[in-house]
């Protein structure tokens, strides 16, 4: 089994009982506040997340994923940021549910909203396939079946189990 965790946060930071060192930005609520964050920076940083998923589910040939868990209030909450707010009406919402299956395309919104803590869900695909979202834009995906880890420019990824487990029960 292959367990990974995906990060903006350089591992070399960390303590080692895994604390994080530096003071950082942590959500897209940061945006505009102290960190001097920027729409544009955080979409680069979500795009790098997506990518770092969008391959590993490539090369595992997932090409869709069951939601197991889901907590949402419709409608979305809105940010006020334009860029942000793109995807809090698509489609996928309407037929949000545990037990529904999602293509990888609508898995994307999902993905995006819950880097945006606008919902947080986990999902399930072959092969006893995980992905499970944690706090302060940390995800975890893992497989049964083993999976060469992608070297993805923005993101780190480093062997780990979810700690999320008892949570998303599939």
């Amino acid at each position: 089994m292959t367990e990974v965790r995906i990060s903006k946060y350089l591992p070399t930071n960390r303590t080692n009982a895994g604390a994080y060192l530096l003071n950082d930005w942590t959500s897209a609520s940061d945006i505009g506040e102290r960190y001097s964050l920027t729409a544009e920076d955080y979409l680069a940083q979500e795009d790098a997340y997506w990518e770092a998923a969008r391959e590993i589910f490539s090369r595992l040939q997932i090409r869709s994923l069951t939601i197991s868990e889901v907590e949402v209030e419709l409608p979305l909450r809105r940010s006020g940021i334009p860029q942000l707010e793109k995807l809090s009406d698509h489609p996928v919402l309407s037929k949000l549910s545990e037990g529904s299956n999602v293509d990888i395309l609508e898995f994307e919104v999902l993905f995006r909203l819950s880097l945006r803590e606008m919902l947080w869900v986990c999902a399930n695909a072959d092969k006893n396939t995980y992905v499970h979202f944690g706090y302060d834009l940390y995800v975890y995906i893992g497989s049964e079946q083993d999976f060469r880890v992608p070297d993805v420019d923005g993101v780190f990824i480093e062997p780990f189990a979810s700690p999320y487990h008892t949570d998303c029960l599939s």
